[in-house]
C-alpha cells in the first residue's frame, strides 16, 4: 500500500469521528496496528524524501495534503498505538524505535 492511501484509509476513520478527534478514539484495531508495523518497517529511505516535501497535492474526496504530512499523521498513529500498548511514562520513545529500526536504509 502507498503512502497516499494508507493516509486515506485513516483519513477516513477519523472523519467519522466527533470533533476534536484523537487516535485513542479512532480505536486502532489490532490488525490495523500490525499493518502499520509492517509498512513502516519497510520503507527502504522514502520517509526522508516525503519529510522534505511540503507542497500539498489534491487527493480524492477534496482533501489537500503534503507527503511530509501525510508521514507525519501516520508516524502520530504509530507512535500512539505502540506507546500504548508497549510502554510506559518513562519508556515512550524505545517503543517506537524498535519498529523504526527494521527500515535500516530510512532510519539508520
Amino acid at each position: 500500500m502507498d503512502l497516499d492511501d494508507l493516509f486515506l484509509y485513516f483519513v477516513k476513520r477519523f472523519e467519522a469521528l466527533p470533533q476534536p478527534r484523537s487516535v485513542a478514539e479512532a480505536g486502532i484495531t489490532p490488525d490495523e496496528l500490525r499493518a502499520l508495523i509492517l509498512w513502516f518497517s519497510a520503507l527502504w529511505g522514502r520517509p526522508r524524501m516525503w519529510c522534505e516535501d511540503t507542497f500539498q497535492t489534491a487527493l480524492p474526496d477534496q482533501i489537500h495534503a503534503s507527503r511530509q504530512e501525510m508521514f507525519g499523521a501516520l508516524l502520530l498513529i504509530l507512535a500512539t498505538e505502540l506507546c500504548r500498548a508497549n510502554s510506559n511514562e518513562d519508556a515512550v520513545w524505545p517503543a517506537v524505535t524498535t519498529v523504526l529500526k527494521a527500515d535500516t536504509v530510512s532510519f539508520p
